[in-house]
């Protein structure tokens, strides 16, 4: 190994633990600029908020010329290295510390050992990916141990509830606690209500009927009835009344009750103030309808020829007639990769932008178009939906769809646990039904989102039907492809998507290629159409 390259690893490896050292100090003085962020602390003072500026732009120009120093020397090794030496190079180090803070490099050491035996080096030196797994792997290990604890928590939480449902069903039949029996009922009411909101997918609710029904079994045995409750009359309140010829007085407040009576209206009081109307839920048909249309010709929609085309991923922005739509960069960076899952921004631009391809220019009847009689929601809608003040945030961020104008809501939602997973709910209101589209082909999670949807909507008499039954996602990646998919066969006309795992390819490639190739970097006006 030759010793000029020796030399200059060494260095490199002092100036990158020098470079970690400065590095992190300056973010730590950042931070301090930054503690009242959102609220969070109390602002610096103008005095101490001047010091620590300066004092962050005296340090920064030697942090910036051992960052620039590194990655000359780093240039250098490039020329000399040879593939028999086994020394994998560290990678360049951002100059904006902005980067360099999210730069997972700067807390990596540099490697010194070179392989024996001409091995080459561990795999997760060299290959971002195997980084990257590991550490998914980690986080798969991390849940795994936490769906065991909350599955040890629910079993506890049902065993607490068949043990005390069962001890209050028996004290309240007890004759020694007949002077409190009033407030046993009371803890049984709350008692009662418990199942409802504690049952889950690790413990469903019928292991806790049957441990009421458990409860029911030892009265019977105890030779307590189960409906033979101890009574305890509550003195009436009785307002003695003077001449009938005299009106009541206004001042309904001066009436004594008693300290029974009391507590009683407080009780009551305070139950009314916090019961919340019953949650509707539609009936759900779990098979697909017979009358379902599917779109067959998907791959030959979205066929588009690759072009001269630029990776210039900038910012891309289109203007529709009541919104603008952004392409950011990352957001096109995860177009442009096969293996990776879309986000937020590709999901509610992609389908905005669909729609808009697929509306037919010059129609001799405008709005009566598939694609015109839709209205895309956004994947944000059931997040405000679970906030009471959220419904007035809703209507701000979706009234420039009309939807209410609409014969079909195309609903993208996104489920983050126990895998981060895309699914579309197409909503038919005129006909108050529900297509559910999961390309997993999954029943028992729609159970968390049907309430949130019909607060959304606001109907009653609702009937959910399901777009597909069985399985068609066969990578961890591609949900939001295949809700794409289904959104592109909705304003095509159709129920579901008749596209397959190499289809949906072909559909990244279509939308990467409009945004890249047809999108302007700043403004897209309403005259635009894919050709």
């Amino acid at each position: 190994m030759d010793y000029k390259f020796v030399k200059t690893l060494l260095l490199m490896r002092d100036l990158k633990i020098n470079i970690r050292k400065r590095a992190i100090a300056q973010f730590l003085e950042f931070d301090r600029l930054n503690q009242a962020y959102g609220g969070k602390e109390q602002p610096l003072g103008t005095n101490l908020h001047q010091l620590t500026r300066k004092a962050i732009e005296n340090r920064q120009p030697a942090l910036m010329a051992a960052i620039e120093r590194f990655n000359t020397h780093r240039a250098q090794l490039v020329k000399f290295i040879k593939p028999e030496w086994g020394i994998v190079l560290p990678r360049e180090l951002p100059v904006n510390l902005t980067e360099l803070r999210d730069h997972s490099d700067l807390m990596e050491d540099v490697w010194l050992t070179p392989a024996t035996g001409g091995a080459p080096p561990p795999r997760w030196l060299e290959s971002v990916d195997v980084r990257r797994g590991i550490r998914a792997m980690l986080t798969l290990e991390r849940c795994q141990e936490e769906i065991v604890r909350l599955n040890l928590e629910a079993d506890n939480m049902c065993r607490w509830y068949g043990r005390e449902i069962a001890s209050v069903e028996v004290a309240i039949r007890e004759t020694p606690n007949r002077h409190i029996v009033f407030l046993l009922e009371e803890h049984r009411r709350q008692i009662l209500t418990l199942p409802g909101r504690w049952a889950s997918k690790q413990v469903p609710i019928h292991h806790y009927e049957t441990h009421y029904n458990r409860a029911q079994e030892l009265l019977a045995e105890m030779g307590m009835s189960p409906g033979q409750a101890a009574l305890r009359w509550v003195d009436p309140v009785v307002l003695e009344l003077g001449d009938p010829d005299i009106q009541p007085s206004e001042d309904a407040d001066t009436v004594e009750l008693t300290e029974e009576g009391c507590r009683l209206l407080d009780e009551v009081c305070e139950d009314s103030s916090t019961q919340e109307p019953p949650q509707y839920i539609p009936a759900v048909v779990w098979e697909v309808p017979t009358s379902i249309a599917r779109d067959t010709e998907v791959a030959r929609a979205i066929t588009i020829d690759a072009g001269p085309g630029t990776r210039d991923h900038s910012l891309r922005r289109f203007r529709l007639t009541h919104r603008v739509v952004d392409f950011p960069t990352q957001a096109i960076d995860i177009l442009s990769s096969q293996g990776r899952q879309l986000d937020d921004d590709c999901i509610n631009g992609g389908a905005a932008l669909l729609q808009h391809l697929f509306t037919p220019l010059n129609s001799p009847t405008p709005g009566l178009s598939p694609a015109e009689r839709c209205a895309i929601l956004s994947t944000f809608s059931l997040v405000y939906v679970k906030n009471k003040r959220g419904m007035m945030k809703v209507w701000d961020m979706e009234k420039a769809t009309e939807y209410w104008s609409k014969e079909l809501w195309l609903l993208p939602m996104h489920r983050p646990a126990p895998v981060e997973h895309w699914v579309l709910c197409a909503i038919y209101p005129h006909h108050r039904q529900l297509l559910l589209f999961d390309s997993f082909g999954e029943k028992e999670p729609w159970a968390d989102e049907l309430p949130l949807i019909m607060k959304l909507i606001e109907h009653l008499d609702w009937t959910a039907f399901a777009a597909n039954t069985s399985t068609l996602q066969t990578s961890s990646t591609t949900c939001g492809l295949w809700v794409l998919a289904q959104i592109v066969a909705h304003v095509r006309g159709f129920h579901v998507t008749g596209a397959s795992e190499p289809h949906l390819q072909l559909l990244r490639a279509y939308l990467y290629r409009q945004i890249i190739n047809q999108l302007p970097l700043r403004e897209l006006h309403s005259n635009y159409h894919a050709r």
